[in-house]
């Protein structure tokens, strides 16, 4: 909206003679001469006002004014016209979304915004909300910031005055800039740059409250606010029209009433423990006095359970002196059973000791014996390996010679070599000349190029030759065809199709040739595939045909009608038929007389009668041009006759004679509203039988002669092109074998030559082998004169250690033999001592029986003297 032209501005005098409009008048920024209140310019002012009030307000609190403002404060004595400190003096709006340039100078009470649809209302809202640092999600309108630009604008620009408070100098003026690019802002405050941040907090100073629904709301959030619980809208309105210590002391009441709530239930709960702790008291009455009766009956208990170890200590020490005494009888008897029999204890006792100073020999002896073994079985695995070093000698010696015999085979064959090289080198030189060969190759492939480019032309010639007459040939077969047709009554009617639209005889074609795509038969015009019943209504059926309705091709599905559509209409650009779809529900559709009404007002019958055909394209022209309501009679009817048809008000199209009528009601304007419009009935043209076509057929025999002279001709322009082809593939065949013969003799005369040439670097370098493999003989000599070194210290070694073996082997003897010998006399010692006890086994026995049962004595006296202490 632009302040330099003001279309959307009246005079005055319109404003007030105007009853419905409810403008609004709007103090100017500082008092005139004669009043202290400003003019009310309906909401914006033109570029010169707001520049003159922009200057005004700017300096409405200087020190020079102060008589002005005292002369405003008089003049609004007793009203409540004065600003509250935060409210919006002026906004300016430059280039945001409808306004171009626009300012407002809103009042200090009840400010209406008044205009028709798309005037820019919304958009005075947004501005305010977003030029006091608030975001656009506040406004459920455009989501990104650079949306507010107005169109085809790089930025836009809201500046909005805010009442100073009394303790400030001058009003604060907050100015935004939207960069469309980047969705960016820049803010001004009091005409200084500043940040987003300073910005929030001078409105959150002022208590400006843009996001409570209370103190700002916006159109697209209405229903949000309808939404709000009584919680949250009294929780908003305190926040818009309370001080902030309200709010602290509301959030306080409801801390102690939840505090309350907390306490009365902790309260209930402590009552309910209290009730259940006391019947719990009560009912375990009676167990504690059963507790107290079962405590006194432990107390009995345990008084006599601390007489028990008196009587127990006295019966254990009866027992104890019971167990001592015969401890010392078992005693007494075992020292004298061994005073009798200690003479053949000693003797068996001398046998065990010679017995084991037998075995401490044996084992001794046995020790050497292994030592000895083990040194023998050492010096063999030494002679062992001497073996092992032998027999790799001897191999190595062997794979030498071996190496020795592959060497001179080499240098047989090297000095072999060299002769031949050197027989070679002493023939003639061999002339090649790469150019002349390339030449001679490159001629052959040039004639073979020239070959395939004539080919290839004759080839393309061939092959447009060949399309022409596969053409002539169809166009021969389809000729001859619809020659045949013209004999048959589906080919007249064809024909006929033909002369009335060639698109739509193509399309029917197409239509029969893909019957097989459709899901149901699809039906032909009905200028084919329908007729006439009695010859003499043909005239009157007709005059109600229009040429559409003769071409109309019938589906019978919507995806049946929409690849008739995709094909004939999307592909094949036909535009000259039409398409309809048809159920043939129509043709149950009821009629608007009965027969005998229709019979009495001169009719003959309804159009649908007397046409034959499918039930689908019947109920498709049922449809298009309600034959099943048109009459027909072939009299003129009687003044009477139509006076009733037109009473009668249910039939409104018929032919009666050589006349078609179409009446025509206005039910608004009453019954005799009406009009009839009459045309005469012309000559039937399609559904009339008609001689064959002599000219069409004519034309279609003239057709095909000219088309077989064309395809001879075609013949003629042929035959000599493809024996040239013939000729050029024979000569293309044996310039390409010569080709490849002269590469091969080239390739073979090449490398014969090359051969040639490097037959001195050969011999060179065969010497060289020759060189080396001399040099590996004295290697050779080398390798085998320490290999045979080796060999020989091995083999004293061997028989060093050999004769070391045979002396370890005398010793074994001589040990195994002391061996034997202690072995044997261990044996001896072990049967005496086995045979002296079996002997005195019974006095083994006995002692053995009196030793136990001493043990036995001792083991219960102390059992029972321990028992008898730990009764004390």
């Amino acid at each position: 909206m632009s302040s330099r032209s003001t279309p959307h501005r009246r005079p005055r005098s319109e404003i007030e003679d105007d009853d419905s409009d409810m403008a609004r008048r709007s103090h100017d920024s500082t008092p005139s001469n004669d009043s202290a209140k400003r003019v009310r310019t309906n909401g914006y002012q033109s570029e010169q006002q707001s520049s003159s009030s922009r200057q005004r307000s700017s300096n409405i609190y200087d020190d020079n004014d102060e008589d002005d403002i005292e002369g405003a404060s008089d003049t609004d004595e007793g009203t409540n016209n004065e600003f509250q400190p935060g409210a919006i003096v002026r906004v300016k709006l430059t280039n945001f979304i409808t306004y171009e340039n626009a300012e407002f100078f809103p009042g200090p009470n009840l400010n209406m915004v008044i205009g028709p649809n798309g005037t820019g209302k919304s958009s005075l809202v947004c501005a305010i909300c977003l030029g006091l640092g608030w975001n656009p999600s506040h406004l459920g309108r455009a989501g990104q910031i650079g949306e507010f630009v107005k169109h085809n604008k790089n930025d836009a620009y809201v500046e909005i005055e805010l009442q100073r408070r009394p303790t400030e100098a001058r009003n604060h003026v907050v100015r935004l800039r939207i960069i469309k690019d980047g969705n960016l802002r820049e803010w001004w405050l009091d005409g200084r740059k500043t940040s987003h941040k300073n910005i929030q907090k001078v409105t959150t100073d002022f208590n400006i409250q843009v996001d409570n629904l209370c103190q700002f709301l916006p159109q697209d959030k209405v229903s949000e606010f309808a939404a709000l619980s009584p919680e949250d809208l009294l929780l908003q309105t305190q926040r818009a029209a309370a001080p902030e210590e309200m709010l602290q002391q509301h959030e306080q009441l409801k801390q102690l009433r939840k505090l309350q709530k907390t306490l009365d239930i902790q309260l209930e709960q402590d009552k309910e423990s209290l009730g259940a702790m006391e019947n719990r008291q009560e009912n375990l009455r009676a167990e504690v006095q059963r507790l107290q009766e079962r405590r006194e009956i432990q107390e009995r208990i345990s008084l006599l359970q601390k007489t028990v170890p008196f009587a127990e200590y006295k019966i254990a020490r009866m027992r104890h002196m019971e167990y001592k005494k015969k401890k010392e009888d078992a005693q007494a008897r075992f020292r004298d059973l061994e005073e009798n029999l200690g003479p053949t204890i000693a003797s068996i006792k001398h046998k065990e000791d010679y017995r084991d100073q037998i075995e401490v020999v044996v084992k001794e002896r046995k020790a050497v014996v292994d030592s000895a073994e083990r040194e023998a079985a050492s010096c063999i695995k030494d002679i062992e390996g001497l073996d092992e070093n032998i027999q790799k000698n001897e191999k190595a010696i062997e794979f030498e010679r071996v190496g020795e015999g592959k060497r001179r085979k080499e240098v047989a064959k090297i000095q072999r070599t060299i002769t031949n090289l050197k027989a070679k080198a002493n023939e003639e030189p061999i002339e090649f000349d790469a150019g002349t060969w390339n030449e001679r190759i490159r001629a052959k492939d040039k004639l073979l190029r020239e070959i395939d480019a004539e080919l290839r032309e004759l080839k393309a010639e061939d092959r447009e030759i060949s399309i022409k007459g596969r053409e002539v040939k169809d166009n021969i077969s389809n000729a001859e065809i619809e020659l045949a047709a013209l004999d048959t009554h589906e080919g007249q009617q064809l024909n006929r199709l033909e002369k009335v639209s060639r698109e739509t005889a193509k399309a029917w074609k197409w239509v029969q040739d893909n019957a097989d795509k459709f899901d149901k038969e699809v039906y032909g015009p009905p200028l084919i595939s329908c007729s006439i019943k009695d010859a003499r209504y043909i005239d009157a059926i007709e005059s109600i045909f229009r040429q559409s309705d003769y071409l109309t091709i019938t589906a019978q599905t919507t995806s049946d009608f929409k690849k008739l559509s995709d094909y004939l209409h999307g592909e094949m650009k036909f535009a000259e038929f039409p398409l309809r779809t048809s159920d043939s529900a129509g043709l149950d559709d009821p009629r608007p007389l009965s027969r005998q009404d229709l019979n009495r007002l001169g009719m003959d019958g309804w159009a649908i009668d007397f046409i034959d055909g499918p039930e689908a394209v019947l109920s498709m022209l049922c449809g298009s041009i309600q034959v099943h309501r048109t009459a027909i009679s072939l009299r003129d009817i009687t003044d009477d006759q139509y006076n009733g048809i037109v009473e009668a008000q249910q039939l409104n199209s018929f032919v009666a004679g050589s006349h078609s009528y179409k009446i025509t009601r206005r039910k608004e304007y009453g019954p005799l509203a009406v009009s009839t419009s009459t045309r005469a009935v012309s000559p039937a043209r399609y559904w009339v039988d008609q001689p064959v076509d002599t000219a069409a057929r004519e034309e279609i025999q003239h057709k095909i002669v000219f088309l077989r002279a064309e395809l001879e001709k075609l013949k003629t322009q042929i035959t000599p092109i493809r024996e040239k082809i013939k000729d050029l593939n024979s000569s293309a065949s044996e310039a390409k074998a010569e080709a490849e013969r002269l590469k091969e003799e080239k390739g073979t005369l090449q490398k014969a030559r090359n051969e040639q040439l490097g037959i001195p670097t050969k011999i060179e370098s065969e010497e060289k082998d020759l060189d080396v493999k001399s040099r590996e003989k004295v290697e050779y000599l080398a390798r085998i004169k320490t290999i045979n070194t080796q060999q020989d210290h091995a083999v004293l070694l061997k028989a060093k250690l050999s004769l070391g073996y045979k002396s370890i082997v005398t010793k074994i003897r001589s040990y195994h033999e002391d061996l034997l010998d202690a072995e044997v006399r261990l044996i001896e010692a072990k049967s005496d001592v086995e045979g002296l006890k079996d002997r005195n086994r019974d006095i083994d026995q006995q002692i053995e029986d009196e030793r136990r049962q001493v043990k036995e004595a001792e083991k219960e006296s102390k059992k029972m003297k321990d028992a008898a202490q730990k009764s004390a």
